[in-house]
């Protein structure tokens, strides 16, 4: 359940991350810059779930709705989910479609997309499509992401895009990827491996949207000359 929207304190917003009363060490102000993958499940440099109002990305993986603020006060924190508490799961969802010509040349070994931190030190969201043929299409297929009550909903999905094609034959071409419906990146690609990331692009915050079979962040991956 969300934080309270009046009389909040140091200890709705602890619970609500930490499902549990703050111990006296609880510093308020790291409790709220610093940043999930900051705590227990990332580098533990403090010791419970935090917010990531400014924290070792300066707010960038922060919480879903959090105000970036270098000095937060209480107020940025009303109403305020933590985790995930939309069932079904937050998931991928990942459509990839090969509109070249010719197989096998042109054949696309396997897609990878998986969603990190701003620094690519921990991933927690990830899907992939095997072989795709010249000419043919995959999915869209669902991958379970986050699960409803457990998992914190991080703001921005910070993106690593592989895509492996025939490292002989292949003669090169073009991607566009898609999250939700936003191009994030769109440029060549070579034979063998070829690997993309946000910052060669840009991100997408974690919208929620819901289509046959899935509720979460949709990937479109369009392979073309």
């Amino acid at each position: 359940m969300p934080t309270p929207s009046t009389n909040l304190g140091i200890g709705d917003i602890y619970s609500e991350a930490n499902g549990a009363t703050p111990g006296s060490a609880v510093n308020f102000g790291d409790l709220a810059r610093a940043s999930y993958f900051e705590g227990p499940n990332g580098s533990n440099s403090v010791q419970y779930n935090a917010w990531g109002s400014y924290g070792n990305s300066l707010g960038a993986n922060k919480i879903f709705a959090v105000t970036t603020d270098s000095t937060p006060n209480f107020g940025i924190f009303k109403n305020l989910d933590y985790f995930y508490y939309n069932p079904p799961d937050y998931d991928v969802t990942l459509y990839v479609e090969n509109s070249f010509p010719t197989s096998p040349d042109d054949d696309c070994q396997n897609v990878d997309i998986q969603i990190y931190d701003n620094s690519y030190t921990y991933f927690y969201l990830t899907g992939n499509s095997g072989a795709v043929p010249a000419g043919g299409q995959y999915g869209p297929n669902t991958f379970q992401g986050l699960q409803s009550g457990m998992t914190p909903l991080i703001e921005e999905l910070f993106w690593q895009l592989t895509v492996d094609m025939d490292p002989f034959q292949f003669g090169g071409g073009q991607v566009d990827y898609y999250i939700n419906g936003t191009l994030v990146y769109n440029g060549p690609i070579g034979p063998g491996n070829n690997t993309f990331d946000w910052s060669m692009g840009s991100t997408e915050f974690t919208r929620i949207l819901t289509g046959p079979g899935f509720t979460g962040s949709y990937h479109e991956v369009y392979l073309h000359p």
